[in-house]
C-alpha cells in the first residue's frame, strides 16, 4: 500500500484520520514502537482511529497500513498536539 495520506489528529488527541488504500489494516504506533490504536481503512479510503489515552504531549506517532497480502506500507508520521 501506498503510505497513508492526509494524517491529522484531532479532538484533543483523542483521534487520528487519514487516508489510503480501501480494506487496509490502519496501525498507529509511539516513538517506542508500541501499537496506540488499529483500524480499517474505508471503502472511501478514509479512515479515524480512537487515541486512548489521547496523544497530547507533542510527539510523533507513526502510522503504517497493511494490506490483505501482509505487505506493510512505508510509515507516514504526523505530531501530536502539545
Amino acid at each position: 500500500p501506498d503510505v497513508p495520506a492526509n494524517l491529522v489528529i484531532g479532538l484533543a488527541g483523542s483521534q487520528l484520520s487519514g487516508r489510503g488504500e480501501a480494506g487496509t489494516t490502519v496501525q498507529v504506533r509511539d516513538a517506542a514502537g508500541t501499537v496506540l490504536a488499529t483500524g480499517t481503512v474505508g471503502p472511501d479510503g478514509t479512515f479515524a482511529v480512537t487515541l486512548s489515552p489521547a496523544v497530547n504531549d507533542g510527539s510523533t506517532l507513526q502510522v503504517t497500513l497493511t494490506d490483505a497480502a501482509g505487505n506493510v506500507s512505508q510509515p507516514g508520521s504526523v505530531a501530536s498536539p502539545d
